[in-house]
């Protein structure tokens, strides 16, 4: 293995350089063979297509050992200084992290003595988590190290909605006001405009033209506020592109597309684990200039995705941070979503984190004023920054 950045009795810091090795990768799909709740985006391979893309640099990778073995492998990139942050590449905040559930104290315990090691006033963003569980075991860890654990609610919550066997039984589970706009938003759409065609894409060539579409979909709905959206870099473009690809390959992707005529309306990406009965839907790109509103083309979508769904046996669907009015109608349940930080003290955290802030506003200040400076000049164009 990579020679090591430090060593101290379990963990270990692995400098980043530029690939994972074999033995690291063996450690980590030792983890996620242990870990069967683990979504895509935490395999080894998701991390690695973002890497190659230039899409993410990391620092290093942390890893921790008990008896010989790895029970907790924790990717970080450096913000400053004096702070680091876990990698949550394209998964709604959650840290892109593999651990041995069963020794999951253990594992926090390892991180956080390594960052109980470091020089001077350190802080770690460990990210978001809707987890009590594991929320518990890192404030635990935080006491055992004498370290400080600010816990910051988000402001969106994550969505989840449970599945029944059939979608007869979903129908007569909703609420009823819900059920009466599902059903009318599929019978008016399918009334005015019975040529819409609704695909559910595995064919690589098919799949990937469709998340083209919702690419340039999604910019067009974001290219108003600052910064554009993710897919304004390339690099993100190139990665996406990439991961779609290999987990089509290995039957852990669907891409779902709603048509009129040839015109595509609605996209939405989705991803599981072979064998899992956990569906994760990521981004939905909507086409709002071939219908109006009225006809809730989203809502369409999501009855059949939900059907689909349904018939292959999904029994959980993670329909991303946010609490739409649409998701709640697809017996949506909320879960509190929590920002995690760790650092030495309250002070420390304090000072850390508006330096941070600091840094990160200098960093995007040319971005600002072009944004402004192009909405002072056309401001009747939308403005699209890249």
């Amino acid at each position: 293995m990579a020679s090591t950045l430090a060593s101290c009795d379990n963990w270990e810091a692995l400098p980043w350089r530029g690939a994972v090795d074999a033995p690291l990768r063996d450690a980590w799909d030792y983890l996620i063979a242990l870990d069967t709740d683990a979504p895509l985006y935490r395999h080894c391979r998701w991390f690695e297509l973002a890497c190659e893309s230039g899409a993410i640099i990391p620092w290093g990778i942390v890893i921790v050992r008990a008896g010989g073995r790895p029970i907790g492998l924790f990717p970080l990139r450096k913000r400053t200084p004096w702070t680091w942050e876990t990698i949550t590449y394209f998964s709604e905040g959650e840290p892109q992290i593999v651990l041995d559930r069963k020794q999951e104290r253990e594992a926090w315990d390892g991180l956080l003595g390594w960052l109980r090691k470091q020089r001077g006033a350190a802080m770690l963003a460990i990210g978001s988590s809707a987890d009590q569980q594991q929320t518990a075991h890192i404030r635990r860890a935080c006491e055992a190290e004498g370290l400080y654990l600010h816990k910051k609610i988000e402001r969106l919550p994550m969505v989840w909605s449970r599945l029944p066997e059939s979608w007869e039984a979903f129908l007569a589970t909703s609420a009823p006001s819900a059920r009466k706009d599902i059903l009318r938003a599929e019978r008016m759409l399918y009334r005015d405009y019975p040529e819409v065609t609704m695909e559910h894409l595995t064919d690589e060539p098919a799949a990937l033209e469709a998340l083209d579409e919702m690419i340039a979909m999604y910019r067009q709905r974001w290219c108003h506020q600052v910064g554009g959206c993710c897919f304004d870099d390339p690099r993100n473009v190139t990665f996406y592109r990439a991961a779609i690809r290999w987990a089509l390959r290995q039957g852990a992707a669907t891409v779902s597309r709603l048509r009129l005529g040839e015109e595509t309306v609605v996209v939405t990406t989705m991803f599981h684990v072979p064998g899992h009965r956990t569906l994760y839907e990521q981004f939905v790109g909507r086409n709002h200039q071939v219908m109006p509103n009225r006809y809730s083309p989203g809502l369409v979508e999501c009855n059949h995705t939900t059907r689909w769904a349904i018939a292959r046996g999904f029994r959980r669907v993670n329909l991303g941070l946010g609490s739409s009015h649409y998701k709640m109608m697809y017996a949506g349940e909320e879960s509190p979503y929590y920002e995690l930080v760790v650092a030495r003290s309250p002070r420390s955290q304090a000072i850390l984190s508006r330096l941070d802030r600091l840094l990160y506003l200098a960093k995007r200040l040319p971005l600002h004023m072009q944004y402004h400076l192009r909405h002072l000049l056309h401001p009747d164009r939308p403005t699209q920054l890249f």
